[in-house]
């Protein structure tokens, strides 16, 4: 089945349905175009159309909505949207790691060292995951920051210590590979 497309006040194709369907996703034809097929009596919306072909190839149990104008839009969030949950994460992860870094070592009455070299892991593994490893430069700087501030309790102990150092290299290098790509 071949379908011709009026948009724009011009006349278009025929295409072939899968084709209508991908053009009216990405907008190259417009929402409120009318289209007509050799079995269609007369023009009728786009968005009709888009109705019945989702019909067709969509199972009537199915809880796929139909694709429709309505939907072409994308659902997906921005890079923006990916890289502010990146520095949410991190900045999450460093605050409920370094809390219960000082609760742990005030129980205990020692500072366990080790403890701080995983949650920089920590912090670059959420920045990273949960911005999708979107490109951007606050993804790195964060995650250090953030490890600073879990690490913050024990500043004046740590500055000298080597694993404090590589927790702050451990977590710049995760969110680093995030914004490198």
């Amino acid at each position: 089945m071949e379908i011709h497309v009026h948009a724009n006040g011009q006349q278009l194709g025929p295409f072939p349905p899968a084709e209508v369907i991908e053009m009216a996703r990405t907008g190259a034809i417009p929402a409120d175009a009318s289209v007509w097929h050799p079995d269609a009596p007369q023009w009728y919306p786009l968005s009709d159309f888009l109705a019945e072909q989702s019909a067709r190839s969509t199972p009537a149990h199915s809880p796929v909505r139909p694709l429709t104008s309505s939907v072409l839009a994308s659902d997906e969030p921005s890079a923006n949207t990916y890289v502010l949950r990146g520095v949410g994460a991190g900045f999450a992860t460093a605050l409920i790691g370094g809390g219960l870094w000082i609760a742990v070592s005030l129980a205990a009455g020692i500072r366990i060292p080790y403890v701080g070299l995983l949650i920089g892991w920590l912090v670059g593994v959420a920045t990273s995951k949960a911005s999708r490893e979107e490109a951007a430069p606050i993804l790195p700087i964060s995650a250090v920051v953030f490890t600073l501030l879990a690490h913050g309790f024990f500043i004046p102990y740590f500055l000298l210590s080597p694993w404090f150092w590589l927790s702050l290299a451990f977590a710049c290098y995760n969110a680093w590979k995030a914004s490198a790509n």
